[in-house]
């Protein structure tokens, strides 16, 4: 991990050979085997061991920069270009249009001649909301192409935007250019799900009226265009936001609800339909890094009941980062919301015993003192990342997540029985619609009422990287040695 951030920050470290960095991990190894051969003492097999790691994280987030920097369009920004290339990934609908990512694949050069030359990268393309073309469809697009600009949030952070869309590989933007079908897509499991998708969200829409219908594709299906500007900012306010992007907690919730209902099958076939029920969630949804990391662990605590075998969380959790890193070096340092994603989940699981004791006196009933327990805890282990990156801090969040959080799995189930009744039931829809709509109705309301009250939300002064980095030193001092004094041998 330190090798990746390293040379995902340092232009330096980026600029090594890569034959240069391959010697120093053949050097590294030699030295580690010999002083395993030569009963050297273990404290220089370790350092041998993590050089080599050191190195090798530098080298797989070399790998991954290079890739996406060899774009073919370098000289080609604020320019008129015809761009051929396929959808990738769902349609990212927002309330005033859409946008999908661009796997381009050449430039055409003479629309007479048909002369191209290939590149390899991905654009942001804006278009209207109505857009017709799906996944994997192949297209012609003629715009203006722009390299991403930072810009300052309302609490007066930048906000980069250009590495952030470099994690995923885009490298440049279009909006609104002129599209031409080249071929259709073929049928593929992705371009299905999100057709599946469409149709569940489209099907609801019909008994449940707005913004209830699009408080439901947030939680659901993580459509964060079903909200408007205004709401999804009394979301941030509130601190209950991630339950719109479709957080962990969402996750868990879909997860639990297929192993149920596919158990009742048989043990054997519950494992294996649940399985590959999270596997198809997480494509359904666009695979979010939230996601990504809460469907590993899933899938872990899945294959460890199949196995017999007792679920660690912890390994569980390490597991998933090392994963995704290794796919992707980019998101570590570029992606706030796996940074988010992690930190929550290191609070749920050792902030939340160390705090239990302390909040005996709330009620078990309708969930108040878990749903209280896990906001409490994860709070305190994502408040300096989200007070140094947002610059907002929400008075309220914890009063808002404890009345809101126990809706969210009776609207989501609720929810998605409307959608899957408005195929076929016709009128009958409206009985579970009904109820859909005052669990949504709920929420909503909530959210707006404490949006509205003084002081929700403080706007803080920009912090200096420093505090953040003594924060989390302590935060990880006090986890370790309140849970060695218990004699934990996990931690």
């Amino acid at each position: 991990m330190a090798g990746v951030a390293l040379a995902s920050l340092s232009s330096r470290i980026q600029e090594l050979t890569p034959w240069l960095i391959v010697f120093g991990l053949v050097i590294s190894l030699s030295f580690g085997l010999l002083c395993k051969l030569f009963c050297a003492p273990k404290k220089y097999v370790w350092i041998a061991f993590f050089i080599v790691i050191f190195l090798c994280g530098i080298l797989r987030t070399q790998i991954r920069l290079n890739a996406v920097h060899r774009t073919g369009l370098e000289n080609r920004a604020n320019s008129t270009v015809r761009i051929i290339g396929t959808i990738t990934g769902p349609l990212d609908l927002r309330q005033n249009g859409a946008k999908f990512t661009l796997h381009a694949e050449a430039e055409v050069l003479d629309m007479q001649s048909k002369k191209i030359r290939p590149i390899d990268t991905k654009l942001l393309i804006s278009v209207p909301r109505n857009f017709p073309y799906l996944t994997g469809d192949r297209l012609l697009i003629t715009g203006s192409l722009r390299v991403p600009k930072n810009f300052e949030t309302d609490t007066g952070r930048t906000f980069h935007y250009d590495t952030y869309l470099l994690k995923d590989g885009i490298t440049h933007q279009m909006s609104q250019p002129t599209v031409e079908l080249i071929e259709e897509g073929r049928f593929s499991i992705p371009r299905t799900l999100f057709n599946v998708k469409r149709a569940l969200i489209a099907s609801a829409s019909r008994f449940i009226p707005y913004p209830e219908a699009g408080l439901l594709s947030g939680i659901l299906y993580g459509e964060k265009g079903g909200l408007s500007d205004n709401t999804m900012k009394d979301f941030r306010t509130t601190g209950i936001v991630h339950i719109v992007v479709l957080s962990g907690y969402n996750v868990t919730i879909i997860a639990i609800f297929m192993l149920r209902i596919f158990s009742r099958i048989s043990r054997r076939f519950g494992f294996i339909l649940g399985g590959i029920g999270i596997i198809a969630f997480a494509i359904l949804t666009g695979g979010g890094t939230t996601i990504i990391r809460s469907s590993i662990m899933a899938l872990l605590a899945v294959a460890s009941q199949w196995y017999g075998r007792e679920y660690d969380i912890t390994r569980s959790l390490a597991l998933a980062g090392f994963l995704m890193v290794l796919h992707n070096p980019l998101v570590l340092l570029f992606d706030i919301s796996f940074q988010l994603s992690f930190l929550a989940t290191i609070g749920l699981v050792y902030i939340g015993p160390m705090i239990e004791q302390y909040l005996a006196w709330a009620p078990e009933k309708f969930e108040i003192r878990g749903n209280l327990l896990a906001t409490v805890s994860t709070q305190i282990f994502v408040l300096p990342l989200l007070m140094y990156a947002t610059g907002q801090l929400s008075l309220i969040s914890i009063i808002v997540n404890v009345l809101v959080l126990p809706l969210i799995p009776y609207a989501m189930f609720f929810g998605f029985f409307t959608a899957i009744l408005g195929f076929f039931a016709g009128p009958v829809t409206w009985l579970a619609a009904f109820p859909t709509y005052g669990l949504l109705w709920l929420p909503l309301k909530a959210v707006e009422l404490f949006a509205r009250i003084p002081y929700a939300a403080i706007t803080l002064p920009q912090l200096p990287t420093w505090s953040i980095l003594v924060s989390y030193i302590f935060l990880f001092w006090i986890i370790i040695w309140w849970h060695s004094k218990r004699g934990d041998e996990k931690i």
